[in-house]
């Protein structure tokens, strides 16, 4: 796929967005009948992660994802902001002096995982705190879809940010983000072909970037905080983040 096929999209098959619910249930119950060994990090990797949730949620829809890395010997901030009701200036504001504070206690280079919206705050956390951010992985974010064509809750986010944004759902006084350029760090971009809320399409880093990671995993987009092939992968490429 090329970069000028970026905005050509049409939002997931309705049997995939109605079934999302299901889906996400059946994998946190796989979650708890089978759940994986995580990688711990390793000697040098600081250990550090901080994960920001997706649209209309707050911390409480990452406890699970949380819990799990905390388990696996992983040091694990929450996102503070509240409600993620979309990218507004106050919250991106309010991540950074967070950010800033966390990284002055800790004296350690922070990895961030954001799920599906909380993704391109990740993004854009890391492209102004690069000497900070070890690594940055996403779930499900739509990278690649600036007017939500290709999102079953586009509408939704248009209306929730009518007052923020323009034409293209961005909010004022945040023109200067390029959502669809990497982060300058180790980047995994986690997607799925069975995606019910966002285009598979649009959730992938496009053109040739060494230090960015696509990779494909089965599953829906609400489950993805749930599901062990996610935490795994998570884990995998965490414990080597410095």
């Amino acid at each position: 796929m090329n970069d000028k096929d970026a905005g050509a999209y049409e939002p997931p098959r309705l049997p995939l967005f109605l079934s999302e619910i299901g889906r996400a249930a059946l994998e946190a119950g796989q979650l708890l009948l089978d759940s994986p060994r995580l990688v711990p990090p390793r000697d040098g990797a600081s250990g550090v992660v901080l994960v920001i949730p997706g649209f209309t949620t707050d911390s409480k829809a990452t406890v699970v994802l949380r819990s799990k890395l905390a388990s696996a010997g992983y040091s694990v901030l929450k996102w503070n902001q509240g409600l993620n009701l979309g990218i507004r200036p106050q919250l991106f504001d309010g991540l950074v002096a967070e950010f800033d504070r966390f990284s002055a206690e800790l004296s350690v280079r922070i990895s961030v995982i954001g799920q599906s919206l909380g993704g391109i705050y990740a993004r854009e956390l890391a492209k102004v705190r690069a000497q900070q951010v070890s690594h940055v992985v996403t779930l499900g974010t739509p990278i690649n879809d600036p007017d939500g064509s290709g999102s079953r809750v586009g509408g939704l986010y248009r209306l929730l940010n009518h007052e923020y944004g323009g034409e293209d759902s961005l909010p004022r006084g945040l023109d200067d983000w390029d959502i669809a350029a990497p982060p300058p760090v180790p980047t995994t971009v986690i997607y799925s072909k069975t995606d019910g809320i966002c285009n598979w399409r649009t959730c992938i880093q496009l053109g040739n970037h060494a230090h960015v990671e696509n990779l494909e995993i089965s599953g829906s987009h609400l489950g993805m905080g749930l599901n062990g092939q996610v935490l795994l992968a998570i884990s995998e490429r965490l414990s080597r983040a410095g």
